[in-house]
């Protein structure tokens, strides 16, 4: 299965659902235990590439580094990788502005109507619309819709019935109401709501089929209906977010308008109601940039309700209105409308007090004022280990923050790709919130934990698990200092909390830091990147991308900062090619053109004095490798083999840190079978493989090969791949 199809399985795998029945209990009891998900709702959409079979070895490698939209994509996102000289960067290939979401939000309209019926006020619902009554919404859906669409309008309204006290019913279904109104679903020009209930007798919702058929499309435009506004119009959002209105033409400024909204919870950059950085952009440039730069790498992420939405619903419908004895919630948990804990991800517990980690790591750390705590890797000091999730929760005295310094951070990567294998991911805005991924680090790195959600916490989870077909090099690991500061001085801003002459506002029982311009982050402790000077070489473009360097190399030149020289990249997309005619299929990288399709890192190269192997094989001047840190795959075009048996033969060469060499059959249910693997370099010397199997039409023959990242260097070099008819 291609990574595209993979995606549209996954957005499109839940089935219609009918209409659910209507709550009728008035009361309703708090029950044991937290919240449980139902099963097809998944926090971030990387999360479905662990689940229903959908993860096979070397999965990441086939993402082609070009379709933005893929849950891969969206992971690397959250990435950043530093390079020798400590600049950070994104994974190759990431480039938000491509998504198609951004172009989606552009067909994106709010309308307000003249309203009727009591007014109740909420967060960043606003306060001039009128809520539901009964927590109930009629619908209609125009006949004509695409099956697409019709999918996505019935998934969204699943996820409110799962997630949320509100319930969409057939409009010929309604009970007895205060108000004739229900929503209309109809096809039309862009993707449009009102914002709360009008007083029409068919209030529209405007799907364009099919651009606003996902299903993130379809919750944006139903919160919408239910009373909410755009987070970056919220009435606090200069606290958080800058609008670039330079950028903007004059027809699309009233999309980044503030509006009157109360704001009960933080302002949380990962909603499904925040716009893309880019969205109406006029030139290419941001429209908006957060006073916090590395959290931009959440936008644009969610794909439907994040932890903060569904609260924001809670609050707004007044959903445990019910509840009887309802639990307290620790951790940034809430009750939710089941009467029960709503924990943020990797939390658990009848009150969010657990965190969800592997036997023998994690763990929940309490800290006094000025207390300090150690945490080390798994197996540390020695390398740490593969296959393994663990997850810290780290607690400081209320009013405290928490400080977090990297002493050691060296996981498992491809630096030429600046993509992490293994990595910490830190919470350090809400917990209720994704985090920031990486895998080594700079000397006195930190991260402190703001103001926006409860302070006194952080959260750090270790992941080895969703990329463990890649194993740990040699005397890689991590070790994380921990310390809660402040929460004893009535004035927080004495001492002064922002370093890099930051300016300390108090703001209620916080405080709020104003950086200067070289600086951002909580405590205007991170440097800002630049493009000026131009980090990228070789006449490569340079974009920021969350505060980390994203360079755009021209052809031949790769690496972080297009510092490497290539001969080509054999990188392709899947095809479907027929076997030529004859016994012998070669590929001996002689010329660029090769009978298996690649993917990955892979470059080809003369041999000489100054490179490692110096030679090729049988004769020949070239070969294909990778550099320490990547891997890739060769792969067998769709049916090309036949129902016969072959012989396969290569020549491989590898020298460096943690070297690993795997031959294998892939069949059509994603199911491997193992023919020769060698994870050992080769003393200096070409070695050579014969491996005789039977092949199938629908199999495809993979070679993968990976190089762990070592400072000494080191290479894994192809050459003289060749399938021949008939036994060996």
């Amino acid at each position: 299965m291609t990574m595209q199809k993979l995606v549209s399985t996954i957005l499109l795998c839940i089935t219609a659902v009918a209409a659910l029945p209507l709550n009728k209990s008035s009361r309703a009891v708090s029950r044991a235990g937290n919240f449980e998900l139902p099963p097809t709702f998944v926090w971030n959409i990387w999360d479905v590439l662990t689940q229903g079979g959908n993860w096979h070895p070397q999965l990441f490698d086939e993402w082609d580094r070009n379709d933005q939209d893929s849950p891969i994509a969206a992971l690397f996102q959250t990435m950043l990788v530093f390079d020798d000289k400590g600049v950070p960067h994104k994974p190759r290939g990431v480039k938000p502005s491509r998504k198609s979401s951004v172009k989606i939000t552009e067909l994106d309209r709010h309308l307000e109507a003249p309203k009727s019926g009591q007014r109740r006020k909420k967060r960043n619902f606003l306060t001039t619309s009128t809520l539901w009554e009964n927590k109930i919404v009629p619908y209609t859906i125009q006949t004509g819709f695409s099956a697409q669409m019709n999918n996505g309008i019935q998934e969204g309204i699943q996820d409110f019935h799962d997630m949320t006290c509100l319930q969409f019913v057939p409009n010929s279904q309604r009970p007895s109401l205060p108000h004739n109104t229900h929503i209309a679903f109809v096809n039309g020009q862009g993707c449009s709501s009102y914002v709360g209930r009008t007083s029409f007798t068919a209030q529209q919702v405007t799907l364009q089929d099919p651009q606003c058929a996902e299903t993130k499309t379809v919750i944006h435009e139903l919160m919408h209906a239910i009373g909410q506004m755009h987070e970056q119009q919220r009435t606090d959002r200069d606290q958080y977010i800058e609008i670039l209105s330079n950028n903007i033409p004059s027809n699309a400024m009233n999309n980044f308008d503030i509006s009157n909204t109360h704001d009960r919870t933080p302002y949380d950059v990962e909603s499904i109601m925040q716009y893309p950085l880019t969205s109406f952009s006029q030139n290419g440039g941001k429209t908006m940039k957060l006073k916090d730069t590395r959290l931009e790498v959440l936008i644009d992420t969610a794909k439907t309700f994040t932890h903060n939405d569904i609260k924001e619903i809670t609050l707004a419908y007044q959903c445990t209105e019910s509840c009887t004895s309802p639990p307290s919630c620790q951790n940034e948990g809430f009750v939710a409308h089941t009467c029960q804990c709503l924990c943020p991800s990797e939390l658990t517990g009848s009150t969010c007090e657990q965190v969800q980690t592997d036997t023998g790591c994690g763990g929940v750390i309490n800290l006094n004022s000025g207390q300090q705590h150690i945490v080390e890797s798994p197996n540390y000091p020695n390398t740490v280990t593969t296959d393994k999730e663990c997850v810290w929760l780290i607690r400081g005295p209320t009013g405290s923050n928490i400080k977090l310094d990297i002493q050691e951070l060296d996981l498992a990567r491809n630096n030429f790709n600046s993509e992490c294998h293994h990595w910490i991911e830190i919470r350090y805005n809400m917990i209720g919130q994704s985090g920031i991924r990486q895998c080594n680090t700079v000397n006195n790195q930190v991260y402190t934990t703001t103001n926006d959600g409860e302070r006194n916490l952080m959260l750090v989870k270790f992941d080895s698990r969703i990329r463990k077909d890649i194993q740990s090099s040699q005397g890689q690991k991590f070790k994380l200092q921990f310390t809660a500061e402040g929460g004893s001085s009535s004035n927080p801003c004495d001492p002064n909390p922002c370093l890099n002459s930051g300016i300390c506002t108090v703001i209620g029982s916080t405080y709020d830091c104003a950086c200067t311009a070289s600086w951002t982050g909580s405590i205007c402790d991170v440097l800002v990147q630049s493009c000026q000077p131009n980090p990228c070489q070789n006449g490569g473009t340079c974009s920021i991308i969350g505060n980390s360097v994203s360079c755009d190399c021209p052809p031949n030149w790769g690496g972080p900062n297009c510092e490497t020289s290539t001969v080509v990249t054999t990188t392709t997309t899947t095809t479907t090619v027929s076997p030529p005619t004859g016994s012998t299929h070669l590929c001996d990288f002689e010329t660029n053109s090769c009978w298996m399709n690649a993917y990955g890192a892979i470059y080809i190269r003369s041999g000489s004095w100054s490179v490692e192997p110096s030679y090729a094989t049988e004769g020949t001047s070239r070969y294909a490798f990778i550099y320490p840190g990547a891997s890739f795959i060769l792969r067998s075009p769709d049916n090309f083999l036949s129902d016969k048996d072959y012989c396969f033969e290569l020549y491989y060469y590898m020298n460096g840190s943690s070297p690993y060499l795997e031959v294998y059959h892939l069949n059509s249910f994603q199911q491997t079978e193992n023919l020769y693997s060698y994870s050992q370099n080769t003393s200096g010397s070409w070695h050579n493989i014969k491996l005789p199997f039977h092949g199938h039409s629908a199999d495809k023959l993979t070679i993968y090969g990976q190089l762990g990242y070592s400072f000494f260097g080191g290479v894994l070099a192809l050459d003289q791949i060749r399938l021949t008819d008939g036994s060996c």
